[in-house]
């Protein structure tokens, strides 16, 4: 058994070579991990010189106008009405303020946004006095960690309650009692 070892080239490897260390080489290994290292290597024009604020970001923001899309393959009465009449929804990690026509000013419908979940939010409430939102999230796939729901005014999107560390997976519904007083949540933990 020790001459097999001897042959191998490493003390600590068995017959077979298990155990032997192996010489990392480069090349061709490289581009298996990262492929588009390869298409971005060749893809520059020859000549080609980066200029000095290369890699810095923009002197720009941007600001989202739109949202388009609506979460129904898992969720149900995530669209509400206001007292003013706006609609309420939710897609992605978006809570949606829309007015049903367009304004004076703008050619388009416009639309406010809350946009402080982390993850989709799969769940929806509206107060009785229908200018108040409640609003429950679902956690990353594959993870189990706590989510948020989030209390907010329709009209400004400001936070008036953020509840945390009560539920995991996901808050799958939402309901305020008759009064306004209390939310009721039900979550996808165990």
């Amino acid at each position: 058994m020790e001459g097999d070892q001897a042959d191998v080239g490493h003390e600590d490897a068995d017959q077979f070579g298990f155990g032997r260390k192996e010489e990392e080489e480069e090349g061709d290994q490289a581009l298996a991990i990262k492929p588009f290292l390869g298409a971005v290597q060749h893809s520059k024009p020859t000549g080609y010189k980066a200029k000095r604020d290369a890699g810095k970001a923009p002197e720009a923001n941007l600001r989202l106008r739109r949202a388009h899309g609506f979460r129904c393959h898992d969720t149900r009465g995530n669209l509400k009405y206001t007292s003013d009449g706006k609609i309420v929804y939710t897609t992605a990690a978006l809570g949606v303020v829309q007015d049903k026509a367009p304004r004076r000013t703008e050619k388009t419908v416009v639309q406010d946004f809350f946009d402080l979940h982390q993850d989709d939010i799969v769940a929806l409430a509206i107060h009785p006095n229908r200018n108040i939102v409640a609003t429950g999230q679902m956690a990353a796939q594959g993870k189990a960690k706590m989510v948020d729901v989030f209390v907010w005014d329709v009209s400004s999107q400001q936070v008036l309650a953020q509840l945390t560390g009560f539920h995991r997976r996901a808050v799958n519904c939402l309901q305020f009692s008759p009064s306004g007083g209390k939310l009721l949540t039900i979550g996808q933990d165990d």
